[in-house]
């Protein structure tokens, strides 16, 4: 017999496998299931969906609250399966932080390209006055105050 945290690898393992459609359809009927039936397996298995990358579903802060109502669980569930939820808690948790600075940093990088280009515009004016001030040189043409 396999243990409940047994069973969620597995079905993880059969989730990462699947295209995108079936991913949806595992998706409603997960739903159902926790709306039928508010087990941590069934918290476990829409929080190990919602944490699926590239879904139309991905939704981390809700993966997070239910893992932490597992967590939370008056009614203690299984050591094994507590630290399942604290494991992929936190390790959503820092993907998220690890998003939220790859953003930021996407951001700076834009800020500073911006702030590049206008400097390379400045530079290129002053170029161009110079050369210009070469030409009227050349001809003959100064300035004089």
């Amino acid at each position: 017999m396999t243990s409940q945290v047994e069973e969620l690898m597995l079905y993880y393992d059969f989730l990462r496998k699947q295209p995108a459609p079936e991913l949806i359809k595992e998706y409603d009927k997960a739903r159902q299931a926790l709306t039928q039936s508010k087990t941590d397996v069934n918290r476990v298995r829409v929080a190990l969906l919602l944490s699926m990358p590239n879904t139309p579903f991905h939704d981390t802060a809700a993966a997070l609250g239910l893992l932490n109502e597992v967590s939370k669980e008056t009614k203690a569930p299984s050591p094994s399966l507590r630290g399942l939820a604290n494991m992929m808690a936190m390790m959503i948790a820092e993907q998220q932080r690890a998003n939220n600075n790859a953003d930021d940093l996407s951001q700076k990088l834009k800020d500073e390209q911006k702030r590049a280009d206008a400097l390379q515009g400045q530079v290129d004016g002053i170029k161009n006055m110079e050369k210009n001030l070469i030409r009227r040189d050349r001809r003959g043409i100064t300035t004089k105050p």
